[in-house]
């Protein structure tokens, strides 16, 4: 769930300098890449996570 919210606050701050006209400067591109860093992993969770409630070992519900 962290990552969630820590994509949220970089989006907001995206904005805030698109906002300033900074779109390209490397304050943003960091911002973008700690985005999709976060992206990325959130994503991988999920889908381990689907993966392993979905396997035929596990005994749940």
């Amino acid at each position: 769930m962290y990552h969630f919210f820590t994509i949220l606050y970089q989006i907001f701050k995206l904005l805030g300098y698109v906002r300033q006209n900074k779109i390209f400067s490397p304050s943003s591109i960091k911002t973008l890449r700690i985005t999709r860093y976060c992206a990325i992993t959130l994503i991988a969770f999920i889908l381990g996570a689907k993966a392993y409630f979905h396997s035929p070992t596990w005994k749940g519900g």
